[in-house]
């Protein structure tokens, strides 16, 4: 086999590609390896996505479902409701919530499939997810309109009929999408089957492992969280021999 040469050009020498000191010299360097995020890190950010992609689409089925009260201008300028507008005057209140409890137990059911092996730090995760839902669809709805309902009203003519400002007015409605997502995992804690049981059965943690894209993990799979010891085995007489 020939060996490489120097190759002169112009009286100069110059080093072949294969010479070390092209390598040595800095022109070539090692392909920097990209920095990913480890696997749980990236099931979280697509579990909060997900929350929040919700919160868009319950944000707008709320402003769909809702049925807002009107006020009819009379035409001393004075503007009255009907008694049945009087009773839907809290109904994006009941709507919010009653949205609220289905988004909240769907995000609890899919934050305990996908973190429970995490153990009380699922709690956090779900109601994170709960929050982010919430408030997104509570300022989309209101975003959505109508507000200002003085200036409208100040400005419309006699006879004409205005519907009120769709607000959320009871704040305290966002604590029942976090109470409805906490709740799946506090009954699925208390009531479910310990993983830790060599009985318990495992056919979802394949699925729940692909979602998360994590490697096989025998101990943080069966919930203990201490790494497996690095002594070698002890072996019987028998197996020593």
């Amino acid at each position: 086999m020939s060996s490489a040469t120097p190759v002169s050009h112009g009286g100069g020498t110059a080093a072949s590609p294969a010479s070390p000191d092209v390598i040595d010299s800095g022109h070539v360097t090692a392909p920097r390896r990209r920095r990913r995020l480890p696997p749980v890190a990236r099931g979280l950010i697509v579990f909060l996505v997900f929350c929040a992609g919700l919160g868009v689409v319950t944000g707008l089925l709320w402003h769909a479902v809702v049925q807002l009260p009107t006020y009819t201008v009379q035409e001393s300028g004075a503007a009255s409701t009907t008694e049945r507008g009087l009773t839907q005057f809290f109904g994006t209140d009941a709507w919010f919530s009653l949205i609220g409890a289905v988004c909240g137990a769907i995000i609890g059911l899919l934050g305990w499939w996908l973190f429970r092996w995490l153990g009380w730090i699922v709690t956090l995760v779900v109601l994170a997810g709960a929050n982010i839902a919430a408030l997104i669809a509570w300022h989309l709805g209101e975003a959505l309109g109508p507000t200002d309902f003085a200036a409208r009203i100040s400005a419309a003519s006699a006879g004409q009929s205005l519907p009120i400002d769709f607000q959320l007015r009871s704040h305290s409605s966002v604590l029942v999408w976090l109470l409805f997502a906490v709740l799946p995992v506090l009954l699925f804690s208390a009531l479910g089957r310990d993983d830790e049981d060599p009985g318990a059965p495992r056919q979802w943690v394949a699925v729940r492992r692909r979602v998360l894209r994590r490697t096989p993990s025998p101990w943080i799979d069966a919930g203990h969280v201490d790494p497996p010891s690095s002594e070698a085995p002890v072996l019987p007489d028998d197996a020593s021999r």
